[in-house]
């Protein structure tokens, strides 16, 4: 049987809804343990196996629904004599994510497990059942503007025992329609997760939750299928009695609240994020406290603490039911709400618009729905303690008063996976689960010190005694905080760790040089990418999405360290299927996310170049060739004089974070300098291709565009290129991005070289300062190519060394997402696209690449340093591993070379290494 025999399934056929999840379960009776039983899955949005009990797989890989990709499992070895279960965990996200577009659930299995002379098929729908599951909150609120909801289960309707699912209420699944939603499936084509478990290395801090405020709280949603519209508000009211007349501080987020008719003035909450202090003046009595939060995003919660202790009292209205702790209005829009601001602020509940009918009450949810924002909330007792490195067995202390306590973990490493704990704890226990990459004054995480919509928590609640939560959703950071709360008895921690959702790729290159700051770059540039080298290249804390700009950057690093090109020629694929039909491709893929971002469009090409000249893999470029005409063809380029491109009026330009916004405008340099690049690359495909006529014609019109830039943008007076035409006129906005690509790309005229170059080394001079205009992590990949291009090698060397030494003083464990952000340890600090300096260890100070792009047969050995008296490492070439180990020694250099017998090696080194007496020693090895 395969999975082509089989349908999509359902518990109904349209897949709709938000945050859904469904149990799929395949029991049968096997008559002896089989050899042999393989099962092919695919579930859209994500899936998680189980077998008799264990988890064995999680996927699909992220797709696009008219390319879906199956994962293959051998399920035999956790089968057995007699009966067994399948089941299957699938969640249908239904909401935005940088994960996936829009979609509709559905499940589908094939393969067969031979049991005797009866084989059983697994094919769907056959003997497959299906259950909806109730046990996650569907209206969980995001994880962050780019991930969907988080993880609220609650783990006493998940039975965990054979019993207890018998005992569930499972259904015949009916097909899902229409089945041409998604197109045929393929097997996956990239790494399997490893699945291997890391555990943390320290224990930052074991210590009770304090009791010293009363917290109220409900959450506010939009109907399925409407996101949230910014400006959005939920109106509430509720009251506050007071013993007497007396000024509190309460907590809020956020505003605006009126207290009796006047506006509460609110400050941020130093230590708490997400959190805001409002001095309020009580009297004696009831008060009236009436709010206009914003809806953010399509869950909302509200969270308002009072002090404890003062006699304090909230009630929806006096004299009514205590457990109404809120009324709420309908959701106003911005011109209704504006409208009502304007107005006289109400004093009295039965001034309010539409009182009491359009008003309905709501209880006080027994904890906030935001998981973050309780722990970013809870008061910590931090002198408990601290940095424990024994692993074993914790006992929570929980509080006498909260009834809550929490731990903090540092696996002093970025991880990206499943999070897996082992804890005893009475049944109704809550845990919330947190994740980041810093923590905050007291050692707990540090919640929403980057955003206020990065939501970076779960919670569970737990079924009782001793038990194994695995998180459904893979997680990342490097800090795990684990907070339990309304525990009936002590709650124990036996084992916490991560179930790695990384690929499988095999480290095999390796550099390594005299200075400590460039071999940190390479060990900790390996960390940053093998850490978020999932289904893609993504930053495994916050967005976890594949952006495109980043991959030129990352599929180049990657090859200096691994030979295994599948993830790259899976995601080269990926964002040429999810091309828009004006023919831009997405910034990020699959996504919700609907604009692309122009320059990464063209640099989609660029990696698809890189790609073929790397390997020789000419295949992938002729099957995607049509992508790259309808770009360079397409109709939505906006041209302007000279035929240069301007930023399309419904795209984006950009570049890097330390550009300048009026650099992304107009008749834009970067972009048309991309766009020459992709041009040359466009004539260098076909001619490899044997389309010489056509050729000729991409390399004419990137002649064309290269004399327009040199013209149009130049600035005499200045002796550098403008980074772009606004406003009828040649801007003087600060333009190194510009000047950088016109360099690393050739485009620059003799005589304008000198005076492009100046401009650009005076910039980095001065980078650090980190004004507005410098140049990021990011577009180091592209400064370095510029500056080893025109023989500038002692400085490349010198900026990696001062750059790239400001994360190694600091710490870093990975690459910060820009060095502005991350010495204020804001940002993420694990991203893969300041991987830029690996290339060019190996590329330029090793030495080693391809003498002719597409031919592997040839390499060329040609080092360069100004620098450096020794470097050695091995190149992961397509056909075997090249090793280089060069010195010096006073005036002579030897260098040393191992290759594929396959291989021709030449060896030509560069600049000052190319002026000393020379030792060569060539080897070959087996492939």
């Amino acid at each position: 049987m395969t999975i082509a025999c089989s349908q999509f399934i359902w518990n109904e056929p349209t897949g709709l809804g938000r945050n859904l999840f469904l149990l799929f379960q395949r029991k049968l009776e096997l008559g002896q343990a089989p050899e042999k039983a393989e099962l092919q899955l695919f579930a859209d949005s994500l899936y998680r196996l189980q077998v008799n009990g264990i988890v064995v797989g999680t996927g699909p890989a992220r797709f696009l629904p008219s390319h879906p990709e199956f994962d293959t499992f051998d399920i035999a070895p956790y089968l057995r004599a007699g009966s067994n279960r399948i089941l299957v965990v699938v969640n249908s996200r239904g909401c935005s994510s940088y994960q996936g577009v829009p979609s509709r659930g559905g499940f589908v299995a094939g393969g067969a497990i031979a049991d005797g002379e009866h084989t059983h098929s697994l094919a769907t729908p056959g003997d497959w059942q299906v259950l909806r599951s109730d046990a996650w909150d569907a209206w969980a609120e995001p994880f962050s503007f780019a991930q969907g909801p988080i993880e609220v289960c609650d783990l006493r309707k998940l039975p965990d025992s054979a019993t207890g699912l018998d005992a569930l209420d499972w259904q015949v699944p009916v097909l899902a329609e229409p089945q041409a939603h998604w197109g045929p499936l393929a097997p996956r084509s990239i790494a399997y997760p490893s699945r291997r478990e890391i555990h943390p290395g320290l224990i930052k801090m074991i210590a009770p939750i304090r009791h010293t405020t009363l917290r109220y709280s409900f959450k506010s949603k939009l109907e399925f299928g409407k996101d949230y519209t910014p400006r959005s508000r939920q109106p509430f009211f509720t009251h506050l009695f007071s013993p007497t007349e007396q000024e509190v501080t309460l907590g809020v987020f956020w505003g605006p609240v009126y207290l009796n008719g006047t506006e509460l003035k609110h400050e941020n909450d130093p230590l708490h994020g997400d959190r805001q202090i409002a001095r309020a003046s009580l009297r004696q009595g009831w008060n009236l406290l009436v709010g206009m939060p914003e809806m953010l995003q399509s869950c909302w919660p509200f969270l308002i603490e009072i002090p404890d202790g003062l006699g304090l009292e909230l009630c929806g209205l006096p004299g009514q039911d205590a457990e109404i702790a809120f009324y709420l209005g309908p959701v106003l829009e911005h011109e209704a709400y504006r409208k009502w601001v304007e107005g006289k602020q109400p004093e009295k509940a039965t001034e309010l618009g539409g009182f009491p009918a359009l008003w309905k009450p709501t209880a006080s949810l027994p904890y906030s729905p935001s998981p973050s924002r309780d722990l970013s909330w809870d008061d910590v007792n931090s002198n408990h303690k601290q940095n424990l490195r024994h692993l074993g067995a914790i006992t929570l202390p929980i509080g006498e008063s909260s009834g809550a306590a929490t731990a903090v973990f540092d696996f002093q490493r970025e991880y990206l996976g499943h999070i897996r704990i082992v804890v005893e704890a009475p049944a109704g226990t809550v845990i919330d689960i947190g994740y980041d990459e810093r923590l905050r004054g007291d050692g707990a995480i540090g919640y929403f010190a980057t955003h206020w919509g990065v939501n970076t928590a779960d919670r569970f609640v737990l079924s009782g005694g001793k038990q194994t939560l695995e998180t459904y959703h893979e997680r990342g950071g490097r800090y795990l905080q684990v907070t339990a709360r309304d525990s009936s008895g002590p709650v124990i921690l036996h084992g916490v760790g991560v179930i790695q959702r990384v690929g499988d790729h095999p480290v095999v290159g390796s550099f390594e040089c005299a200075d400590p700051v460039l071999n940190w770059t390479w060990k900790t540039g390996i960390e940053t990418l093998r850490s978020s080298m999932s289904d893609g290249w993504i930053d495994p804390w916050r967005e976890r999405g594949l952006y495109l700009g980043d991959a030129k950057v990352e599929t180049h690093a990657t090859r200096m360290f691994t030979n295994d090109y599948r993830l790259e020629r899976w995601a080269i694929r990926l964002y040429a299927h999810g091309q828009f039909a004006n023919d831009q491709i997405p910034d990020v893929v699959p996504s919700h996310h609907f604009h692309a971002l122009s320059d990464y469009t063209l640099i989609w090409i660029h990696i698809l170049r890189d790609f073929w000249a790397a390997t020789g893999e000419l295949s992938l470029v002729k099957e995607l060739w049509p992508m790259v005409e309808r770009i360079l063809h397409s109709p939505h380029w906006k041209r302007g004089p000279m035929d240069l491109w301007e930023t399309p009026d419904d795209t984006m330009v950009f570049i890097d974070w330390g550009t300048t916004q009026e650099a992304r405008l107009g008749v834009n340099a970067v972009l048309n300098a991309f766009r020459i690049r992709a041009l040359d690359y466009a004539g260098e495909m076909c001619a490899a291709l044997g389309r010489m006529d056509e050729s000729a014609t991409w390399l004419a019109e990137a002649a064309r565009v290269r004399d327009a830039y040199q013209a149009f943008f130049w600035l005499p007076e200045k002796k550098r290129y403008a980074a772009c035409w606004h406003q009828d006129k040649l801007s003087i906005t600060p333009a190194l991005h510009a000047n950088v690509l016109a360099l690393a790309y050739g485009i620059t005229t003799p005589q304008q070289t000198p005076g492009v170059l100046g401009y650009v080394k005076d910039g980095l001079a001065h980078n650090l300062v980190l004004t507005t205009g410098h140049i990021e992590l990011y577009f180091f990949y592209f400064t370095l190519a510029a500056l080893y291009r025109h023989g500038e090698t002692a400085l490349a060397e010198q900026i990696v060394r001062t750059h790239y030494g400001k994360m190694y003083d600091a710490g870093a464990w990975g690459f910060w997402e820009t060095l502005a952000r991350g010495h204020v340890a804001a940002g993420s600090h694990c991203h893969g696209w300041a991987t830029g300096p690996m290339v060019y260890f190996m590329e330029k100070v090793l030495g080693v690449g391809l003498a002719r792009p597409g031919d592997p047969s040839h390499v060329l050995i040609a080092p360069e340093s100004e620098s450096l008296n020794w470097a050695r490492g091995v190149y992961p070439h397509p056909q075997g591993l090249v090793a280089v180990d060069w010195k010096v020694n006073g005036t002579v250099l030897t260098v040393e070379v191992t290759a594929p017998k396959e291989v021709r090696v030449t060896i030509a080194p560069k600049g000052r290494l190319a002026e000393l007496r020379r030792v060569e020693s060539i080897q070959t090895a087996s492939a």
